[in-house]
């Protein structure tokens, strides 16, 4: 025999204005018990369950509704449910990355990377550093342009002593920086980079060049001094050390470097050694 639907409805909301919310909620589940799709049922037990405090009930029971919404495509009703999630139970890290991934799909990038970035957070607090490192190679990904992220992601491949990815993110980092002529912000990052890898003889220069722009020449002048020792043969070194020496009023050695600059290129242009 079918259910009265209205009947049970009536009798449920009966129970509800008496608070006793238990009846109510087993009125309510005979329902879902014979139409498992009735979300709107779903969401009443979901709410009773809010009301007496049975707060992994309630978070269950929503998020049944939630992934229904989802899985129909109604991702701004699956909004509503996840943030229902959130109100009561606020670290709850798998309604926000499932929030996230909503937002994602609605075209709301500012809103899913905030809710990916609380979610890396519980991963590093919780020592889940690759799963954390995994979610912000997304946030990256959707957002390519948002520098900061792009260091988080750098930071963690160091973290990881995957030097060679923090390099390229470091790298993509500093052109961005660059492009937008943030040179206060590309000198802390290019020394972030350099104490990392010390190699880096081409981000060593662009430093060195944002130094000389900056007028600070002798910041300069100790990058690029580096720069020498490990080649005195390079000649853009050698172009900008002699123009750093001159900045600096030492002219004697911008003179010096100039006239090994020209012997080089003389060299370089004849390389037989013969006169021309």
């Amino acid at each position: 025999m079918a259910l009265n639907k209205n009947k049970v409805i009536a009798a449920a909301q009966r129970y509800t204005q008496k608070g006793q919310l238990d009846r109510a909620i087993r009125e309510y589940k005979t329902l879902v018990e014979e139409d498992p799709e009735d979300v709107r049922i779903w969401l009443k037990i979901g709410d009773l369950y809010t009301r007496k405090g049975s707060i992994s009930h309630a978070v269950q029971t929503y998020n049944r509704v939630a992934e229904h919404y989802r899985s129909k495509g109604f991702f701004l009703k699956a909004v509503a449910v996840y943030k229902s999630v959130l109100k009561i139970d606020p670290g709850y890290i798998d309604a926000h990355l499932a929030l996230a991934e909503m937002y994602v799909k609605l075209g709301l990038v500012p809103d899913a990377i905030s809710q990916f970035q609380i979610v890396v957070g519980s991963y590093e607090r919780t020592a889940r550093r690759r799963e954390g490192l995994d979610l912000l190679k997304r946030i990256v990904d959707i957002a390519p342009d948002e520098v900061s992220n792009r260091i988080r992601l750098a930071e963690g491949y160091a973290a990881q002593e995957a030097q060679a990815q923090a390099v390229t993110e470091f790298r993509t980092v500093l052109d961005q920086l660059e492009t937008r002529q943030a040179f206060d912000d590309f000198i802390q990052v290019a020394e972030r980079l350099l104490y990392l890898a010390p190699e880096e003889h081409g981000v060593t220069r662009r430093l060195a060049q944002i130094y000389v722009k900056k007028g600070e020449p002798k910041r300069a002048l100790a990058r690029l001094q580096l720069l020498f020792r490990a080649d005195p043969r390079d000649t853009e070194t050698l172009t900008l050390l002699a123009g750093t020496f001159h900045s600096l009023g030492q002219t004697s050695k911008a003179v010096a470097v100039y006239r090994e600059l020209a012997r080089i290129l003389h060299e370089v242009g004849n390389p037989s050694g013969s006169a021309s």
